[in-house]
């Protein structure tokens, strides 16, 4: 099955909390975003991965994102109804993730230092 993406950018921003040092808050535009919810993981990681690095991402406890687009439509692809029904919140701290944190943080580094909350 191809991956079916929603083509115009999509501002986000995003406030990257740690266990060891103090938060970055980074305003970005991402294009190309696939529509799916099924992609959710794959695609926090790419914000992830594109904007801190998985280096600085070692002890990352929580990413918030907000997000806006011109396209009002935007707000009822799959993807972006996901992240909006977790208020844009992702905990990883190993005591606080779920199955899509877990899927983020697979084959990475990303939370690999991070305590208990």
């Amino acid at each position: 099955m191809n991956k079916i993406t929603f083509k115009p950018s999509i501002d986000h921003n995003v406030i990257f909390t740690f266990d060891d040092k103090i938060q970055d808050i980074l305003c970005f535009e991402l294009a190309n975003i696939p529509i799916d919810e099924e992609h959710e993981a794959e695609y926090i990681k790419r914000i992830i991965l594109n904007t801190i690095g998985e280096k600085e991402a070692e002890t990352l406890c929580k990413i918030s994102i907000g997000l806006s687009c011109k396209e009002k439509d935007f707000v009822k692809l799959p993807i972006i109804k996901k992240v909006f029904d977790r208020n844009g919140k992702y905990y990883f701290q190993p005591n606080q993730r779920d199955d899509i944190e877990n899927q983020i943080i697979e084959g990475t580094k990303i939370a690999s230092l991070t305590q208990n909350f």
